[in-house]
């Protein structure tokens, strides 16, 4: 399953709002989520989109953006 557009665009600006202020790798990051929140869903998890993102965020929102600072 592959995510809409303006879900894509809801990763990007959380995360440009979490201060990922470089472009190049905010799109790495938005690609790494897209491609997580994706296999949740093909595993069989039929929440809303909202919902399988808040999750996967609080489990690895630390480790992303400590990725980033690095």
């Amino acid at each position: 399953m592959k995510l809409e557009k303006e879900q894509i665009q809801f990763i990007d600006n959380y995360l440009d709002n979490s201060d990922v202020v470089y472009a190049d790798i905010r799109m790495e990051m938005v690609d790494h989520v897209a491609s997580g929140i994706e296999a949740i869903i093909d595993a069989g998890d039929t929440r809303d989109f909202y919902y399988i993102f808040k999750d996967y965020m609080v489990e690895n929102k630390a480790r992303l953006l400590n990725d980033n600072r690095q």
